[in-house]
């Protein structure tokens, strides 16, 4: 199949903004992007982030009519930044319902930690990493978000190299007093490579689904199709996974939209792609952390143009793009 066009189908009035706060981790999964837990980038200022994070949103909505943002904070492990919750507080107590946080965490800080801060996130999604994960805790961290009407899902990382743990890991999971999703969730690798069975067992990458009544109460993300238009202009929806799965992630050259409905920042605090390309058609990423962003953050919000052999995030890989010729 020869794509031209792939459609995300967002509301256009929405932002995505994916965070990753800092590089600090517990775990230290061999899989992980080079310097991602490294520890050295280690705590933002509070005051300049929360100041300039909300300028940021300010911008596009000036400029692009974005009133709807999804924030996602990433890491390093997010939850020991031990100012997280009052970042997130300021930011729900400016922007109310016009801001919808999630984060993304390996769920190990402690039962009380998430008793004491589980209700500032709308959504919490729990990576299982084989190699170090406690099934039973991550267990008790989902009972609990879920009792608190929280969206919580789990996302089983399966490493070729512990894979019947990890299938393990699904099973346990299952064992569960409430019924939130359980993902299995593709690695990215040079080598190994996965065994035609375990693409197989990726290709339905829902394990579980979650008790529809309680998703539909406390889903407030935008449930979206991805669509694939091919060079006979025929358009076809397809599953998040379907471009990854099915190898047809790689769009060299081709003009992209992130920098108008996404934006990643990196733990330098650049503003880039999740992949690390420029945005805005710039040489020069602008930088969350300067001092002088406010004054400096005036681009003109257009497409990019892809430099990158492949694309291997999920909401980038769907993100709105066409072919060039």
């Amino acid at each position: 199949m020869e794509i031209i066009e792939i459609k995300q189908n967002w509301p256009s009035d929405r932002l995505l903004i994916n965070y990753a706060i800092h590089n600090v981790c517990n775990y230290r999964c061999q899989y992980c992007f080079k310097g991602s837990n490294e520890g050295t980038y280690r705590w933002p200022n509070l005051e300049l982030v929360t100041s300039n994070l909300l300028y940021l949103i300010e911008y596009y909505r000036k400029n692009l009519g974005k009133t709807q943002m999804q924030l996602n904070l990433l890491g390093g492990e997010p939850t020991l930044w031990p100012e997280l919750s009052l970042f997130v507080e300021r930011l729900k107590d400016k922007l109310g319902n016009k801001i919808s946080i999630m984060i993304t965490t390996n769920g190990s800080r402690s039962e009380k930690w998430w008793e004491r801060n589980g209700y500032l996130f709308d959504h919490v999604l729990i990576s299982c990493h084989p190699e170090f994960v406690n099934t039973a805790h991550i267990i008790n961290v989902a009972d609990l978000l879920y009792e608190k009407k929280v969206h919580v899902d789990t996302s089983v990382l399966m490493d070729v190299m512990y894979w019947d743990r990890a299938v393990n890991i699904i099973k346990e999971l299952k064992s569960s007093k409430r019924r939130w999703s359980i993902i299995a969730s593709q690695v990215i690798y040079d080598t190994p490579k996965y065994s035609l069975e375990q693409e197989e067992f990726l290709k339905k990458y829902l394990k579980r689904m979650p008790n529809l009544f309680w998703f539909y109460r406390v889903n407030k993300e935008h449930n979206y199709k991805v669509s694939i238009i091919d060079k006979n202009h025929k358009v076809t929806n397809v599953k998040k996974n379907y471009l990854l799965i099915h190898n047809l992630n790689y769009f060299q050259g081709w003009d992209c939209d992130i920098g108008i409905d996404n934006i990643s920042i990196q733990f330098t605090g650049d503003l880039t792609g999740s992949c690390g390309e420029f945005l805005y058609k710039l040489d020069i990423p602008y930088n969350l952390y300067d001092i002088d962003f406010a004054l400096k953050f005036n681009p003109k919000l257009i497409s990019t143009t892809c430099k990158k052999i492949g694309c291997f995030c999920e909401h980038e890989y769907n993100t709105n793009k066409r072919k060039t010729e």
